[in-house]
Formats: C-alpha cells, structure tokens, sequence
C-alpha cells in the first residue's frame, strides 16, 4: 500500500511538473488552424482530391487520406456521413458542414 501510494505521489508530482506544457498546447492549437487558408465555395467529399480535403476545417493529411480511403468503400450519401471517418466527429463536422457537399460538383476558392 505504500509503495502504491509512493507511485502515485510521483505521477502526480510528474504531470504537475511535466504536464503543465501538455495542457497548455490544445490552447496553442488553433494558432495552426488560423494560418490555413480559408475557403470560399463547397468541396465534394465523395470527388475531392486530398489537397482539396486538406483545405477543410481540422484536416490535415492523415484524416484527408483516410476520407479517400472510406469513400471508395462507401460512398457518402449526406454530409453527416463524413463522421463515420476515423479521427471526424461531431464537432470536426460542426466546423465543417457549411464547406461539404455530397451532390453538387467541388468549387472552392480561396479566400484572401
């Protein structure tokens, strides 16, 4: 029982110390998101290229691909489809349901 309580003395000291800047970085992440570009225009998520993908609202390269890759097996038939996508939920979709579209052809533009 002391040891276990030594253990947990440390962790907690650990993730007081350690931690701080783990906490600290979810507030620094929009920061990234800031400097992306933002759009103009809807992207079609069954027809869109990743680089077209990468423009929406917290997806970056990885989650871009995985949408590629859910689409040719399951085309989406609305935009709340997008959250069966590993790494997309509801709140991803809430920052992106005004850019997708899942009938109407990808005309997006940047704005400046």
């Amino acid at each position: 029982m002391k040891q276990f309580k030594a253990v947990t003395i440390r962790l907690f000291v650990a993730l007081c110390l350690f931690g701080l800047p783990l906490v600290a970085s979810p507030m620094m992440a929009g920061t990234a998101e800031a400097k992306k570009p933002q759009i103009q225009g809807l992207i079609n998520i069954n027809t869109a290229s990743p680089e077209q993908l990468r423009l929406l609202p917290r997806v970056g390269p990885k989650t871009a691909l995985r949408i590629v890759r859910y689409r040719k097996k399951h085309k989406f038939a609305k935009p709340i489809d997008i959250v069966k996508v590993k790494g997309i939920g509801l709140k991803t979709f809430q920052k992106m349901k005004r850019y997708i579209t899942v009938k109407k052809p990808t005309k997006v533009g940047v704005k400046k």
